[in-house]
């Protein structure tokens, strides 16, 4: 069916402006976040006519942080305002790099969100004038502020990866950024320079000498549970690690659910996680140091004829300097069949430990025999033969018994 339509008559200023924001709003439900660098997005003239609406192009240019921005939810607000200590802190705008989420406020405050942190501008951080434009905001990841006028684009400058370092880690992949009229994120991670240059559409902007620790970090866990030692706090603290130390692609870290864990009160032991019915894996967390990153189980045996060791790793360890460390225990993950009663593992003779036990999975905490023992690295493992085994069936038979290696 053909429609006559009148001339095309232009909207009023007002009218159109009072237009763009929700035209933009749904252009950013549809639009998947993506890494690939963001095209100009070419502007759009809305017609209407005897009730229908037309969209003709226009040489308007839109800035593409539009589609990238997202509202908020009510969660994000309520970690936010706890970080800022403001309960009216108010937020309409977000955009979102992968496992981080950045708030923009009504006041032009910055809030950074990971799975288990929130940060903020320390109290004494004072904003930093650009030539046009402002900073308000700095952490270790990204920076933020207000951008020139007319800004479409933004980037950091290039940084070459050090040779020694995975190529997964390559800054380049980490080098993200969303502009709108009102505000800039630029990410920065792996730029250790106190003034790094900016680019506001390829022009040049070095920075005035800026601390790279001007963001108050607090313990804040997307859960909406306080308790550190929840299981799924623990494994947002380990998948945060993994996306930000190890490379690992944020898809690999989605949906994660914890099974069980082991040493959660003593804050020394491992956790398991599975994703779906296939995919396992596990990190693990030390009193004296921040959860280790997540890693992800390449293999698994459905059902061994045997016990095997996974991975191990000396826990309860004190340092006495020059690399000697003192270790009174390894927390040991295994793997064993599914209609296994239960496992006990021990040092040698030493006390047996019966283990934390899930889908075929065994995790414990196993005191070493002669106490402590010294290790000149922290990941070295315990010789072959001293873990020993004790595996019974569900009539409390002994099904397997020997060295588990």
């Amino acid at each position: 069916m053909a429609f006559d339509l009148p001339a095309r008559r232009e909207l009023p200023a007002d009218v159109k402006e009072r237009m763009r924001p929700d035209f933009a709003e749904s252009l950013a439900v549809r639009t998947r976040r993506s890494r690939a660098p963001l095209a100009v997005a070419a502007g759009v003239t809305l017609l209407i006519a005897g009730g229908v609406v037309v969209t003709q192009s226009s040489s308007h240019q839109v800035s593409p942080g539009h589609v990238r921005v997202v509202t908020p939810s009510e969660q994000d607000l309520t970690r936010c305002r706890v970080a800022l200590e403001d309960q009216n802190w108010q937020s309409t705008e977000m955009a979102v790099f992968d496992l981080r989420k950045v708030l923009h406020g009504t006041d032009g405050r910055f809030c950074e969100l990971t799975r288990s942190r929130a940060m903020v501008a320390e109290r004494r951080f004072k904003p930093v004038a650009l030539q046009d434009g402002s900073i308000t905001y700095r952490s270790n990841r990204i920076i933020a502020g207000v951008p020139p006028k007319g800004t479409t684009t933004a980037r950091r400058d290039r940084v070459n990866n050090h040779p020694q370092l995975e190529p997964a880690l390559d800054p380049e992949a980490f080098n993200d950024s969303v502009v709108t009229p009102n505000f800039f994120i630029i990410e920065i991670w792996g730029v250790h320079d106190s003034t790094p240059t900016l680019f506001f559409d390829d022009r040049p902007e070095k920075t005035p000498p800026l601390s790279a620790h001007s963001a108050a970090v607090k313990a804040s866990f997307e859960s909406g549970d306080p308790d550190q030692k929840s299981l799924v706090n623990i494994l947002a603290k380990c998948t945060d690690r993994a996306w930000e130390e190890t490379g690992v692609h944020a898809e690999r870290l989605d949906k994660w659910e914890p099974v069980i864990a082991t040493g959660v009160e003593e804050w020394n032991g491992a956790l398991l996680a599975r994703r779906g019915d296939a995919e396992f894996g596990y990190c693990y967390f030390y009193s004296t140091t921040a959860a280790k990153p997540f890693s992800i189980i390449d293999e698994v045996q459905e059902e061994p004829d045997e016990p095997y060791l996974i991975t191990q790793a000396p826990s309860d360890v004190i340092n006495h300097g020059a690399a000697i460390l003192s270790v009174g225990q390894y927390t040991v993950i295994g793997r064993v069949g599914r209609c296994t009663g239960t496992v006990e593992v021990s040092d040698r003779d030493g006390p047996a430990v019966t283990a934390e036990l899930a889908d075929g999975f065994f995790l414990a905490n196993v005191p070493l025999k002669d106490g402590r023992e010294d290790l000149r690295k922290p990941d070295d493992p315990l010789e072959p033969g001293r873990l020993h085994v004790v595996v019974r069936d569900e009539n409390n038979e002994v099904a397997y018994e020997g060295d588990l290696k």
